[in-house]
């Protein structure tokens, strides 16, 4: 995998607040425009990091195209490594979010898919050229377990005391681990 060195984020102009909801929008300077439903509480992540993200991605017409939380599969991709199922202007959005929180974000088709009509792989429709990208975004929380990395929502999180995975499994587990059963 080749890494690239994303910037840091661009730089970000408040611009009128969204009549409808008060919420203020950020424009980028890359022409991403968003604002944060939840402004989450954990890190936010940094080059090389694994993140996990529960997101809808929707057409200008309204159209889903892709729902991660319909299908119950979360899409992971590590900050700054080149993958050909995140498009840059997702990872940008993302890369200034912190753990735990939901953005809505509109990515201009130059950080999206481009000029060129495409269906990418994982997606349930054609995605039109110079299509705008229409995102709700929730980077899950996500901690280190003896078994591999557990990632949740962050309703899950605060439910839970501040885990992902409830603290009688993760003794569950741990038992195992010791145990050496396979799972």
């Amino acid at each position: 995998m080749a890494v690239f060195a994303p910037a840091a984020p661009a730089a970000a102009a408040a611009v009128p607040a969204d009549q409808g909801s008060g919420r203020s929008i950020v424009k980028t300077a890359s022409g991403i425009k968003y604002t944060d439903l939840e402004a989450g509480g954990g890190e936010a992540p940094k080059v090389g990091d694994l993140v996990m993200c529960d997101l809808v991605l929707s057409l200008e017409d309204g159209s889903k195209v892709l729902d991660t939380r319909e299908t119950g599969t979360p899409i992971a991709f590590q900050v700054g490594i080149t993958n050909p199922l995140v498009t840059e202007g997702l990872e940008e959005v993302v890369r200034g979010m912190k753990a735990g929180g939901t953005r809505l974000a509109v990515v201009p088709p130059a950080l999206g898919y481009g000029a060129k009509a495409t269906q990418p792989r994982g997606i349930d429709a054609p995605i039109p050229g110079n299509a705008d990208l229409y995102y709700e975004v929730e980077l899950l929380r996500c901690q280190g377990t003896p078994v591999g990395t557990a990632c949740c929502s962050e309703a899950k999180f605060a439910e839970r005391g501040g885990a992902c995975i409830p603290a009688e499994t993760l003794k569950q587990l741990e038992a195992m681990m010791s145990l050496n059963i396979n799972l």
